[in-house]
């Protein structure tokens, strides 16, 4: 499963969309380990962003890109009944 966003905002009464990226995305997929038992990873990215700098109205403050990775497993007990475990993994020093 793969997707992404290139975004184009206009501003009419700001110099820039405050806080929303430039682009977006995602990658992710599901292996069959064994009978019931699923891997899945995820990978998603958000682009460069601008905040507003109340200090210097004219330089806005550039934002570094976010990139997010989940990992998690999943556990078929029946047809009906399942338990997974999906700890988060964000890589971002300001997030």
């Amino acid at each position: 499963m793969c997707n992404g966003f290139p975004v184009l905002y206009f501003a009419k009464t700001e110099k820039e969309a405050w806080h929303l990226p430039l682009y977006d995305g995602s990658l992710g997929f599901i292996y069959n380990i064994r009978n019931k038992l699923y891997g899945k990873a995820n990978v998603f990215a958000y682009g460069k962003r601008f905040a507003k700098n109340n200090n210097q109205p004219d330089e806005p403050i550039k934002l570094d890109p976010i990139w997010d990775f989940n990992l998690a497993w999943i556990i078929h007990k029946t047809r009906h009944k399942s338990q997974s475990q999906n700890p988060n993994l964000k890589i971002n020093p300001k997030f």
